[in-house]
């Protein structure tokens, strides 16, 4: 027996007989759940799922809702009218942009109404054109990296512009210039309490996991269930999607700040908050901005994936060009997202390594 025990090849040979032994011994007709297992209870787990999504959709806490536009009360839940608001407040921020670069009418519909745009033609606002764009471009990058930075950024927006794909990118730049603050508020909120609450972060970190590993297309589905298709319901699968490396970072960034620095701003007398936004989040700046970086990279990774539940930009008219085999055209709009993506990452990197001079003769808003 201790030879046994102390033989790692006589263990395989013996594991490999009862593989083979198991293998001429289970007849497939007549194996029952040694052959295959038959259906379980946990089979059940699917529908149960999708059943109770169902029931909290609509008939979990129904209310009555007073449309004023058709002048009728309507029975709904809960579940979904905070759906709703959280919809409508995500895609008002998105027409927003996306009207300032564009230009259109649907944010002053949302303020007043279309009776009000057909009568008055003044009232919309006007497209931002291309050329102020490309010099708003250069004076960022020239501001945060320099010559060079300023050449990319500027020379990427006259390339969109030139090859006829401006309105696709703004419409993508808008659905990005809303999704990265909402994860970074979000990231950052997440990382602060997890920060200081250690409980909360042993909880956060198996959810952390979970959604870094999961596959992108793995959010669409509960997103699309609570709210619906479209431009919204692409930001809030991407906002899902882009925080946890945000929240990451900023756990790493609030840790590697030292005790003396900490023991420093309670010396100078700041109470809890000041310590944390005066002392930890400013000393953790680069680590922090090294997360608002990762999540514009995860946002424009979910470009073309969103389109897949309505999001508008250039990964929705990627897709349509490779379904159609407009092989030319695909490689026009993949360039331009690739650009976008690498404009934003350098320009976000360059404000993660800017120092400030403190010694410098600086206005005193610097």
């Amino acid at each position: 027996m201790k030879y046994f025990t102390e033989h790692k090849w006589t263990q395989f040979v013996a594991l490999l007989a009862v593989f083979f032994a198991l293998v001429m011994a289970i007849d497939p007709v007549t194996g029952g759940n040694l052959w295959r297992l038959q259906e379980t209870v946990f089979w059940l787990l699917p529908d149960a799922v999708n059943d109770g999504l169902k029931f909290l959709i609509n008939d979990f806490w129904v209310v009555d809702i007073y449309d004023s536009e058709l002048d009728l009360t309507e029975e709904s839940t809960m579940m979904k009218e905070f759906t709703r608001a959280l919809s409508s407040a995500v895609l008002f921020s998105i027409n927003l942009i996306r009207e300032l670069l564009l230009g259109g009418v649907k944010t002053v519909v949302a303020f007043t109404s279309w009776d009000f745009i057909s009568d008055n033609e003044w009232a919309r606002i006007p497209a931002l054109p291309w050329p102020a764009v490309a010099t708003g471009a250069f004076l960022i990058g020239h501001y945060l990296g320099g010559r060079d930075l300023s050449i990319l950024a500027g020379a990427s927006t006259i390339y969109i512009a030139v090859f006829g794909q401006w309105t696709p990118a703004m419409q993508t730049l808008s659905f990005v210039l809303v999704a990265v603050p909402l994860s970074v508020f979000l990231g950052l909120s997440l990382g602060i309490i997890a920060f200081k609450h250690k409980t909360f972060e042993s909880i956060l970190a198996p959810l952390l996991n979970v959604a870094q590993s999961m596959p992108h297309f793995s959010y669409l589905i509960p997103v699309v269930v609570f709210f619906g298709i479209g431009d919204h319901a692409g930001a809030i699968s991407t906002v899902i999607f882009a925080t946890p490396p945000m929240i990451r970072l900023t756990i790493l960034g609030l840790k590697k700040v030292s005790p003396e620095v900490l023991e420093a701003g309670m010396m100078s007398g700041c109470n809890p908050r000041q310590l944390m936004f005066k002392v930890l989040i400013p000393t953790a700046r680069h680590d922090i901005l090294i997360g608002v970086n990762q999540v514009i990279m995860q946002c424009l990774a979910m470009a073309v994936i969103a389109s897949f539940i309505g999001a508008r930009g250039l990964g929705y008219d990627l897709l349509v060009s490779l379904n159609m085999l407009k092989i030319g055209q695909a490689l026009e709009l993949g360039v331009s997202i690739v650009l976008i993506a690498v404009v934003l990452d350098k320009l976000s990197l360059a404000w993660a390594k800017k120092q400030i001079d403190y010694f410098a003769e600086l206005p005193f808003h610097v």
